[in-house]
């Protein structure tokens, strides 16, 4: 979930959700705009609405119809939130909404997350709690969510499939996700 919660072996060792204010705060602006959102929970995932406008951007995580989301799940943790809007609608999110970051992996969806949380901090927590180093440490990733994460491990490897720019940020390219980029990651950098 983007680093803001990590479990190991089903003891949790990081616990950042967002600010339950903010999260009521963009569901009202979302709801305003009829922009749906998918909630991210440590167990659940629900959306504000209907699936059907959300459908295609979830298709690509092979994820099926999710529940709507409750009066009564407000007072569940969210870590991560997923706004559906096209890049000029997220511009005005971002100017109600400063100290968080958007990270754009469909032409109409986002991460929306905190200013303050990374992949690599949820990774740090992780090498904190196993007693190792960064040094000790490689990490996978193909998505602008995935940059400080590459630059934080040991060896960053970038898929394939990444853009340019995450790419630049790695120490290996791999395959596509699609072509064992993986298998072929890790055999790259010799643990295979």
């Amino acid at each position: 979930m983007n680093g803001q919660y990590a479990v190991f072996e089903g003891k949790v060792v990081h616990d950042n959700p967002l600010p339950a204010a903010e999260v009521e705060r963009l569901t009202d602006m979302a709801t305003k705009r009829n922009h749906p959102l998918v909630y991210l929970q440590a167990d659940a995932m629900q959306s504000s609405m209907g699936q059907d406008s959300i459908s295609d951007a979830l298709k690509q995580f092979q994820i099926g119809r999710l529940p709507l989301r409750q009066a009564s799940d407000q007072d569940k943790s969210v870590y991560q939130i997923l706004l559906f809007c096209n890049e000029q609608e997220g511009k005005e999110y971002a100017v109600h909404f400063p100290d968080y970051q958007q990270h754009r992996w469909h032409p109409n969806a986002v991460d929306f997350l905190h200013g303050n949380i990374s992949k690599a901090v949820g990774l740090q927590k992780m090498l904190e709690y196993g007693g190792f180093s960064r040094e000790q440490c490689c990490a996978f990733g193909d998505g602008t969510n995935d940059i400080e994460m590459l630059q934080f491990a040991g060896i960053g490897v970038a898929m394939g499939n990444a853009s340019p720019d995450v790419k630049s940020y790695a120490n290996v390219v791999t395959t596509s996700h699609n072509e064992d980029g993986i298998r072929n990651g890790l055999q790259a950098i010799g643990l295979l």
